[in-house]
């Protein structure tokens, strides 16, 4: 027996934003430890939210960030791949 995939759904709420150099956090985007795979739950929620981007013409800067485990220079990497 083949074992189906989960199905997936997530809602994404957005406020409008009409302030220069406004800042928009989207929480619960979920990595494994020392990983930058995005968890399906989290890729969905990111995909949702490229979809308004994209209806915007806004300008976006990404940053990713990490855990404290690890060596300064392998968090930095591993920030620049999550991002």
């Amino acid at each position: 027996d083949e074992e189906e995939p989960a199905l997936v759904t997530a809602d994404l709420s957005i406020r409008s934003v009409t302030e220069a150099n406004a800042a928009f956090e989207i929480e619960d985007i979920h990595y494994a430890s020392g990983s930058a795979q995005i968890g399906r739950s989290s890729l969905l929620l990111l995909d949702l939210f490229a979809e308004y981007l994209s209806d915007t013409g806004l300008t976006v800067e990404i940053g990713g960030h990490t855990d404290d485990i690890g060596s300064d220079a392998d968090n930095l990497s591993l920030s620049e791949s999550r991002a």
